[in-house]
């Protein structure tokens, strides 16, 4: 499965057992109705998420995972995860300088002549 989101949100990644890394995330769907929707990756796939701004937009390729869990109580609790395997096309937001805005005598909006 695959989605396109925006990066809003990065908690800090974990360590399990010496061995096994993770770390959760929140994106925003680009869809007509946008959805914020968490996600997770692990092992070496820590390390892409960590390095990406938040804002950065990318394709996420997951898996869908579930698993039943049987609490104290003797409940069964199930979980479901989307385990981001590939990271693509990867859109960093751009920080765009701001003009002011000129009238159509060149003067800006402020009043103040130009300098020339």
């Amino acid at each position: 499965m695959e989605v396109k989101g925006k990066l809003i949100k990065k908690f800090e990644a974990t360590e399990h057992g010496g061995s096994f890394k993770k770390i959760e995330f929140v994106l925003e769907t680009e869809d007509k109705y946008p959805q914020m929707v968490k996600m997770q990756a692990t092992q070496e796939k820590v390390s892409i998420i960590e390095s990406m701004p938040v804002g950065t937009v990318a394709n996420f390729h997951f898996n869908l995972r579930g698993r039943e869990w049987t609490n104290p109580k003797g409940e069964a609790v199930y979980f479901t995860n989307l385990e981001v395997w590939k990271v693509d096309d990867i859109e960093k937001e751009e920080v765009k300088p701001a003009f002011k805005q000129l009238a159509d005598d060149g003067v800006d909006m402020n009043g103040d002549e130009l300098p020339f």
